[in-house]
């Protein structure tokens, strides 16, 4: 696997730069699969989709690739996050750290310079030739509201102008 993904995997000209990759994520569902002796999927079923009874949603593509789940599901997932009830507290604050110049944290896009503060995390991946893809958007606002946006193509486009303007509407209360 490390010599598939070196082969994949570019690298920034530059030290310190920013790059996205799904690879981490694959990497990190084997660890997972290793340390717990369950299979990804056996693994975030006994400790994500059943403790949180989120029965409409499944692992999409293996390990690093994303679930198919529905807006009420992942509303389940976003209060289990607030209210501690998947990872501790202080463990979702090192979460939300930024960790580089891209306003990235650990699994979290953030907006820490925003008065009203945003962490999610968006996805999509193209499921056959035709080029659709399914696309995704979940953000945690102020620890309060939870912007779920379920698309069929790239949430940058429609879904972002819907979470620009109801963050608009929460910085002017």
């Amino acid at each position: 696997m490390y010599e598939t993904i070196k082969k994949r995997d570019s690298k920034p000209k530059e030290q310190n730069i920013f790059n996205y990759s799904n690879n981490g994520y694959i990497v990190l569902g084997k660890i997972i699969q290793n340390v717990s002796s369950l299979s990804y999927k056996e693994y975030l079923t006994k400790n994500l989709i059943n403790p949180l009874k989120m029965f409409d949603t499944e692992q999409g593509l293996p390990d690093g690739g994303g679930f198919k789940s529905t807006v009420d599901d992942l509303l389940k997932f976003s209060k289990a996050l607030r209210n501690n009830f998947l990872i501790r507290k202080e463990v979702l604050a090192v979460m939300r750290t930024k960790q580089s110049d891209a306003n990235y944290g650990l699994g979290f896009m953030l907006n820490p310079k925003e008065k009203v503060k945003k962490f999610g995390h968006t996805g999509g991946f193209s499921s056959d030739d035709s080029g659709l893809g399914i696309a995704s958007a979940i953000n945690i606002i102020n620890d309060r509201y939870t912007v779920i946006i379920l698309t069929n193509r790239n949430p940058s486009m429609g879904g972002a102008k819907v979470l620009s303007f109801i963050i608009n509407h929460l910085q002017k209360k």
